[in-house]
């Protein structure tokens, strides 16, 4: 789906969401009251994993005539509507496109493409299981360029259509230009996800009310914006809740709630035992009675390359007086994470990393991390003194300033 993906490509304040290969990343607490009932819900999502086989669909388009024998490029991607799981090329037959194919929860996204000479007339739709029986509105091909896919015939058609019509319009009236594309700031953009929550709340009964609410809960993480995703959740049907995708959901918003209590300023920092590159086993306790930062990084994360030598700069500043690094890497490419430290001159810092691919870490989700980079200062009391998880902006400047006033004291 191209629901706001344009505008949060180019007003996100450089961090990367975790979404490179990735589903929600399960976490194992220590286990006091609050967090047996976080187990609990943990391991009922797993079960739900498990026990939840994949779903058969179908997908029949009526064509057009200009469309009747075209090629046409379908690809079946995950829940947030960024990652291919399957490709296919087929041909329409008797005006109509039909296709079979799988998913993983009740409804998924389904991306449509059709390329003729320097025209592409694309889009991406939702398709839950069972049928689904639609007709393309298209009549035409482009002379050049883009022209977006267009379909009717179910309610999650409709309610894509009305949600790209109200991000049109507010595009409209709040972009502003830079180069030759138009684009929502970070507020503005914050005001459009809620608006497009709000007409989910319509449809409470519908598995694709889950979906697109989960895509929309990817774009921000901050207490009001996740608080807001929790109102929209709560209105959901029951069912809907318990489909996989809102379980899924669900243990989202009640992780990074539940998360951002413990990682709140003046708290103790969550306790973590994890390997290191050189094949050790590094434990955070060790760290009681020294100042340190910990910083969840991945290689393939451009604002965290951006930032790097900054943050290294910082480290640099305040090493003298005993600063210590954690440094995460949130991937299973060890090689890649190998020569990263090498590379970058990083033998300084603890270097450490679950080895696994961003969906199945844990830690990270501990802490509250569904985006990169992310920097937490530590004092010598093993108490948080400063987290960029609710104030992403400036984060390099505030953790500087953080420092010296601990340091200072």
């Amino acid at each position: 789906m191209k629901l706001i993906a344009q505008s949060i490509i180019n007003t996100i304040v450089g961090t990367n969401l975790l979404n490179r290969n990735q589903t929600p990343i399960l976490l194992y607490p220590k286990l006091n009251i609050s967090n047996m009932r976080f187990l609990v819900f943990l391991l009922l999502v797993l079960c739900t994993e498990t026990i939840l086989a994949q779903q058969s669909f179908s997908l029949k388009i009526k064509l057009t005539e200009a469309f009747a024998k075209e090629k046409f490029l379908i690809k079946v991607l995950d829940k947030s509507g960024r990652k291919v799981l399957k490709q296919d090329s087929l041909l329409g037959s008797n005006d109509l496109l039909v296709y079979k194919g799988v998913m993983n929860q009740e409804a998924t996204f389904v991306s449509i493409s059709i390329k003729k000479n320097k025209s592409n007339v694309s889009n991406t739709i939702i398709v839950t299981s069972g049928d689904n029986n639609l007709s393309l509105l298209n009549t035409s091909f482009p002379e050049v360029g883009y022209e977006p896919l267009k379909v009717s015939g179910n309610k999650a058609a409709e309610v894509l259509t009305n949600l790209h019509h109200i991000r049109d319009e507010y595009s409209d009236k709040f972009s502003t230009k830079e180069g030759n594309i138009r684009v929502l700031n970070r507020e503005r953009l914050q005001e459009l996800n809620k608006l497009q929550m709000d007409v989910l709340k319509s449809y409470p009964n519908e598995n694709f009310s889950a979906l697109l609410l989960y895509e929309l809960s990817l774009y921000f993480f901050d207490k009001p914006y996740q608080s807001y995703v929790k109102d929209t959740f709560d209105h959901l049907a029951d069912s809907v809740k318990t489909s996989k995708i809102g379980q899924v959901l669900g243990f989202n918003i009640q992780n990074f709630l539940q998360a951002s209590k413990d990682i709140g300023i003046g708290g103790k920092v969550p306790q973590f035992s994890v390997g290191t590159a050189n094949g050790d086993t590094f434990k955070n306790e060790t760290l009681k009675g020294d100042t340190y930062l910990i910083v969840f990084s991945a290689t393939w994360c451009v604002p965290c390359q951006y930032e790097l030598p900054s943050l290294k700069n910082i480290y640099k500043k305040y090493s003298s007086k005993g600063l210590k690094v954690v440094y995460f890497n949130e991937d299973d490419d060890v090689e890649k994470w190998k020569r990263h430290i090498n590379e970058n001159n990083l033998a300084a810092w603890i270097n450490v990393s679950e080895k696994k691919i961003a969906r199945e870490t844990t830690i990270g989700k501990r802490f509250g991390v569904y985006a990169v980079p992310a920097y937490f200062l530590i004092d010598k009391n093993a108490n948080i003194q400063y987290n960029s998880i609710s104030n992403p902006e400036n984060r390099l400047r505030n953790l500087d300033k953080a420092i010296s006033n601990l340091y200072s004291k």
